[in-house]
Formats: C-alpha cells, structure tokens, sequence
C-alpha cells in the first residue's frame, strides 16, 4: 500500500518525443490499444509531449516515414490506463528509434 501511495498512478501516460535527425519529420504515428495520436510534424531538435489515455494494458508503437525510409517500431513501451507512466523516445540522427520508460512517483 505504501508504494501505490507513493505513484502518481491517477496521471495520464505521458510520452515525450526527441527529433534528434537532421530532417523535418511528418505524420509520426503513436498508437497501442485504445489510442492514436499522430504528431503533424516535428522539426529537427524539437520535442513533442504527447498524452494518451490507452483502453487497458498496452505496447507503444510508432510509424513515421523519413528520408531513408518508412521506420515502424513495436513494443517501444508498456503501460496500462492506471496512469504514472513516462516515455522518452528519441528519433536519432540515422532515424533509427530509442525508447525509455519509468513509473512517475509523487516524491
């Protein structure tokens, strides 16, 4: 009980997207059960936040196509709805994909 008291498990999961290419990028699909959201466009250098409000224990999976190609990655992260959830992913330089993820606490 002490550990749920100490989790910010009522917060939304929160994503958080690095362009690290050198490339404007358009239409990045997010999705996993119960959610898609799609960031327009993002610049090289920028970082989006994104909120998702996924049905129910999910994967994170991301589409964007880029100057080398289309790029998928599945399974870059779980959560659940219970919240607390945070993800970094970065867009590299060579347009390859990295993720990180953390349970949020409140201290």
């Amino acid at each position: 009980m002490i550990a749920l008291a100490g989790c910010s498990l009522g917060r939304a999961p929160e994503i958080r997207v690095l362009n690290a290419s050198t490339s404007v990028l358009h239409q990045v699909v997010f999705h996993g059960d119960g959610f898609r959201k799609t960031i327009e466009r993002i610049d090289p250098g920028q970082t989006i936040k994104l909120i998702v409000r996924p049905a129910r224990s999910t994967g994170l999976n991301m589409d964007v196509p880029t100057p080398v190609g289309y790029v998928s990655a599945a399974g870059l992260a779980y959560f659940d709805s219970r919240g607390g959830y945070y993800v970094q992913i970065t867009i590299t330089p060579d347009y390859k994909i990295a993720s990180s993820s953390e349970i949020r606490t409140l201290f």
